[in-house]
């Protein structure tokens, strides 16, 4: 697994390319410290471009849960985007699109592959 990362004027960017599993996640983990530290300075959200994530496991998902837990309350924002097939399959499979509050972007051909839960509702894509 590769790990980007870029700091712009508006934010702190980071882009995971290939599997993000177990094996991965403690660089993944510390990048994500440090970018928290680097945005508190600037006073930018962090994001994370997720559109070269090949896997994407429960361990994965638990990580970015807590990060965003974290970034909460050091009064930052993490925004996850570009969500990759792999990386919906998972958190639509166990339910945490709401709990990671980000918006997701699917494709009008992948719509029916997926059933978003946002919160209390439940929003079911069908194929246009």
């Amino acid at each position: 697994m590769k790990l980007r990362r870029r700091e712009t004027d508006e934010l702190v960017l980071l882009q995971p390319e290939g599997a993000l599993d177990l094996l991965s996640l403690e660089s993944v983990r510390s990048a994500l410290l440090d970018s928290f530290d680097r945005a508190a300075e600037g006073k930018k959200p962090v994001c994370v471009d997720l559109s070269r994530v090949t896997e994407f496991d429960t361990p994965a998902l638990q990580l970015f849960l807590s990060a965003k837990q974290s970034a909460k309350k050091r009064n930052l924002k993490l925004r996850l985007v570009n969500h990759t097939e792999p990386v919906l399959k998972n958190i639509t499979l166990l339910g945490a699109v709401s709990l990671l509050a980000d918006p997701v972007k699917i494709r009008s051909e992948d719509k029916s592959k997926y059933v978003l839960k946002y919160g209390l509702s439940r929003v079911e894509n069908n194929a246009d």
